[in-house]
């Protein structure tokens, strides 16, 4: 029995050393292979340590955007608070436009009643200023010459006044010297 057991212990311890033989190339291979994943592992933690880097400057970069989009957008609204006075005054100026356009119309309107009315008063009003001034011209003529009858008559009245005054005179100193001769 003995012997029997040294051979299956034998046969065990055979098995052991063979089991201990594969576990050894295993347990290598494992380790090789952790190690591989070790280094694996590491160049991944390179790689995100410098995508995090990548991630930290594109952060910075975004937040530098960021201010800028800001600065645009307030520039921005800046330009269309601008763009809204302009709106207003351009209104303005049209309503202005408008409103001249409105006196232009009238002003031509007044200056079309003013050709009509120096027409009307050319053709019209001075052919009869013309005739009234003839007549009046006619008129003169005509009282000139219907005054002289009365010229010398109203000369005549004075003549004869004049003649009556010494007539008067004349008697008076004849009745004075028939009084002193009396």
């Amino acid at each position: 029995m003995d012997h029997e057991l040294k051979e299956i212990l034998t046969v065990i311890v055979t098995k052991i050393d063979s089991l201990e033989g594969k576990f050894e190339y295993r347990f290598d291979r494992l380790e090789g292979r952790m190690d591989k994943l070790e280094n694996r592992m590491d160049s991944l933690e390179g790689r995100m340590d410098g995508l995090e880097g990548r991630m930290d400057k594109l952060e910075n970069r975004m937040d530098g955007l960021e201010g800028r989009m800001d600065k645009l957008e307030n520039r921005m609204d800046g330009l269309e608070g601008r763009m809204d006075g302009l709106e207003g005054r351009m209104d303005k100026l049209e309503n202005r436009m408008d409103s001249v356009e409105n006196e232009v119309f009238r002003l031509g309107t007044i200056e079309n009643d003013l050709k009509q009315t120096r027409l009307t008063i050319e053709n019209e009003i001075t052919t009869g200023i013309r005739r009234v001034a003839e007549g009046h011209l006619d008129l003169a003529r005509n009282l000139h010459e219907a005054m002289k009858p009365q010229t010398e008559v109203e000369m005549l009245a004075i003549r004869v006044n004049r003649l009556d005054t010494q007539m008067r005179d004349v008697k008076e100193t004849l009745s004075q010297l028939q009084a002193t001769a009396l």
